[in-house]
């Protein structure tokens, strides 16, 4: 399952673009309902001025003096006449006149009259003749939306009326409709983001590929193909280094090799000449113990060119199915009498038994390892332990273990603690592992002794 790592470019990518297109989609959804609202309050509020002003021109202020509470006079069906005509006309919900002590003198809806009184008188009292207060949107009873307005004819008397703002209801739907249309724009938005991170991250992905293999030493590796312009020149330029390192590396391998070439045939004469003095000479002979030293310094300056070699131009991996347990039968044999020497037991412990790796080089880093261990061990009995789980590889000795100032120089080309060695055996076997698509590292270990562990980053078989 590919998980994308919060912190990646790609992550960001998508995030960064997501954020930004969401918070426009809300803005632009908010906007455009308040836009729509404000518009029918605004145009509605006219509205129900151009009605008080109706009302007021079909009142008659001097017969407002004759208008008195629950009293049946000519005065109250004046009123009350007028009041209907107003609601005929300008299709009112209610239509009522009040005084100063907040009586109601005549009203269409009286019980709905006082409950606008008692909300609104607060602010009506302040009203001066002629001006006009119109209240915001509220929900009746009934669950629709009205609006109020008033207006003071009198020192003493208003005119209040109530009309129904039946449309905004289907405006506040609006709202509705834009939080389904702000999660539709969330998932387009997460699915552009994702196509444009991805068209961003490959490539970059693909020049980190390209990088590492360079690198491992692998100049074969070409580059990701892109037509984004600032990959494109990256990618030039990392096309360069690489051409310029191969050349360097294939001087190097020239010069390694013709140096190789100069010292092992002087070598190999002197090597030859060595042991023919030495197979003359009587077995008892006082100088059969320098030439066997000479015959050993000789063969270990040949190891030594070896490993330059090794080091400088390592073969290629080709890699198979490896039984481990045979290969590690075959390890036993070459070790069995340093082994027994030393009083050092090899434990196996394989839950997997068969990797893909390169048969030559993974006996060689385990030679290497097996080595560097019987050597901690200084002679002292012990046990080396190798055992393999999926795809972790590990060989635990319990010697003195690795110095914590020397822990992070022990893969560095020539660095060594040993009086003998130019310090590229771990070196060598890091960098086979890295051509068999695996790691080597040292692992903190608790207890005495050096953990070393083979990381295989493909399947094991």
């Amino acid at each position: 399952m590919n998980i994308i790592n919060p912190h990646s470019l790609k992550a960001r990518t998508i995030v960064l673009f997501a954020f930004i297109n969401v918070l426009a989609l809300v803005l632009l959804a908010r906007f455009s309902y308040l836009f729509v609202r404000n518009l029918y309050l605004q145009q509605f509020q006219e509205q129900m001025q151009t009605s008080l002003r109706v009302a007021n021109n079909a009142i008659d202020r001097q017969l407002l003096h004759f208008l008195t509470v629950n009293q049946q006079s000519m005065a109250q069906r004046y009123f009350s006449q007028t009041l209907n005509r107003l609601d005929s006309l300008l299709s009112l919900e209610n239509a009522f006149i009040f005084n100063d002590r907040w009586q109601v003198l005549n009203a269409l809806q009286r019980a709905d009259a006082v409950a606008g009184l008692l909300v609104n008188k607060e602010i009506l009292r302040h009203l001066k003749i002629g001006q006009v207060f119109i209240t915001q949107p509220f929900k009746g009873d009934d669950r629709q939306w009205y609006l109020w307005a008033f207006q003071r004819l009198t020192n003493e008397h208003f005119i209040g009326l109530r009309a129904g703002a039946h449309q905004l209801a289907q405006i506040n739907r609006l709202s509705d409709y834009f939080v389904w249309f702000v999660l539709v724009g969330v998932v387009l938005t997460l699915l552009a983001g994702l196509y444009i991170a991805h068209s961003v991250h490959a490539p970059i992905r693909g020049i980190t590929l390209f990088s590492q293999k360079i690198g491992r030493g692998d100049f074969s590796a070409q580059p990701p193909a892109t037509r984004l312009k600032e990959i494109v020149d990256l990618t030039r330029a990392l096309t360069n280094m690489r051409d310029a390192l191969a050349r360097r590396d294939q001087e190097k391998e020239q010069l390694l090799a013709q140096i190789a070439h100069e010292l092992r045939n002087p070598l190999g004469g002197i090597e030859l000449l060595i042991g023919l003095v030495k197979d003359d000479l009587p077995p008892q002979h006082a100088d059969q113990t320098y030439l066997k030293k000479a015959l050993e310094e000789v063969r270990h300056l040949k190891e030594q060119i070896n490993e330059f070699l090794e080091y400088s131009r390592p073969r290629p991996a080709e890699k198979t199915e490896v039984n481990l347990p045979q290969l590690v039968d075959e390890l036993k044999a070459r070790f069995a009498i340093e082994m027994q020497k030393k009083e050092v037991e090899l434990v196996t412990h394989f839950k997997q038994s068969v990797l893909r790796f390169d048969r030559q080089h993974l006996k060689h880093i385990l030679s290497n390892l097996l080595a560097n261990s019987l050597q901690a061990m200084n002679g002292h009995p012990g046990i080396i332990m190798l055992r393999c789980e999926q795809n972790t590889l590990e060989i635990e000795d319990n010697g003195p273990g690795i110095a914590p100032e020397n822990r992070v120089k022990i893969f560095q080309p020539f660095f060594t603690t040993k009086n003998s060695g130019v310090g590229l055996g771990l070196t060598i076997c890091q960098k086979l592992c890295a051509l068999n698509d695996a790691t080597l590292s040292l692992v903190q270990n608790a207890s005495a002794g050096a953990v070393f562990r083979i990381q295989l980053t493909t399947e094991v078989s």
